[in-house]
C-alpha cells in the first residue's frame, strides 16, 4: 500500500505524506515498560516497519506517525524521535489528533522525521 500510494503522489505532484505506523517497529519500547509489540519480539510489526522503510526511502516530505496503543484520555502527548526509546506504550486519541493537527498546520515541521507518541 505505501508503495503505491508514493507512486499515485508522484504521478500527481503531491509531496507531503503523514502516515500512520506503529510503535514498535524500531524495537523503541524498552522492556521494562512492555517491548512485547517490538518488531522483535512481533511479527506481526513487519508490514508496518516495511511501510515505514519504503515511505523513508521514498523523497516525498514526509512524516510517520508511531502512536502506541490507542486509548481514551486527555492530550498528554510525549514526542520521540526515531532511535529514542519510548516512555510508555499507549497514546490518547486526543493526542494523536492533536500532533497530526500541528503538522496539518505546520505548527510543527515533522519533515522526514518519524515520530513516537506517547502518553
Amino acid at each position: 500500500m505505501a508503495q503505491e500510494m508514493i507512486t499515485s503522489m508522484k504521478l500527481n505532484h503531491i509531496n507531503r505524506l503523514i502516515f500512520m505506523v506503529a510503535m514498535g517497529i524500531y524495537n523503541e519500547i524498552p522492556a521494562e515498560i512492555d517491548g512485547k509489540d517490538n518488531v522483535k519480539n512481533n511479527p506481526n510489526q513487519i508490514h508496518n516497519l516495511k511501510a515505514a522503510q519504503i515511505i523513508e526511502n521514498s523523497n516525498l516530505n514526509y512524516t510517520l506517525l508511531r502512536p502506541g496503543m490507542l486509548i481514551d484520555g486527555p492530550n498528554t502527548a510525549k514526542i520521540s524521535q526515531k532511535g529514542e526509546p519510548v516512555s510508555g506504550f499507549q497514546t490518547s486519541l486526543s493526542s494523536l489528533a492533536d500532533v497530526t493537527y500541528k503538522l496539518v498546520t505546520n505548527k510543527i515541521a515533522g519533515s522526514n522525521e518519524s515520530l513516537g507518541i506517547n502518553l
